[in-house]
């Protein structure tokens, strides 16, 4: 089922089924849904909602040098752990949003097409055979990054040079 985030009308944002093209407003925000929260009744089609970002994320959580073709593009080793990093839940942003980067920040943007999980339920020491009972669903999004900014450390760290 394709699930999507919407306001109407100015006022509090709601899900929205997505049939086909047309968006059905539901009684709950995703927000709610991902907690649990029963999705209500699945009202008329509208067309003027504005599309939100999909989830409002307490936190961001990146897993850099995932697959092989970005590991050689980097020029570096494949790491031995996976090189986590967090970027800020306000860097998510809905489909069509210009992404705003300062000029003066950076001479170099790089942007990759990213799967992202999002993740339903809180969990720790999770099992693999019991990992997708924590996944509320999926999505894709854009990582955008400073690439003449970002410097690597032997420990693994990604760190951003800001000034």
């Amino acid at each position: 089922m394709k699930v999507a985030r919407i306001q109407l009308d100015g006022v509090a944002p709601v899900a929205a089924v997505m049939r086909g093209e047309a968006l059905h407003p539901l009684e709950a925000d995703v927000g709610a849904l991902i907690a649990g929260a029963p999705a209500g009744a699945e009202q008329p089609a509208v067309d003027d909602a504005t599309l939100l970002a999909p989830v409002v994320p307490g936190k961001v959580v990146a897993i850099g040098l995932n697959y092989q073709d970005h590991i050689r593009e980097s020029g570096q080793a494949p790491p031995e752990v996976p090189l986590v990093f967090a970027k800020f839940p306000t860097s998510v942003v809905a489909d069509g949003v210009p992404i705003r980067l300062p000029r003066a920040l950076t001479e170099r943007v790089d942007w990759e097409v990213e799967l992202a999980v999002i993740i339903g339920r809180r969990a720790h020491d999770v099992a693999v055979e019991d990992a997708l009972d924590h996944v509320f669903g999926y999505t894709i999004l854009n990582d955008v990054t400073a690439r003449d900014r970002q410097v690597r450390v032997k420990e693994g760290v990604t760190w951003y040079e800001l000034g």
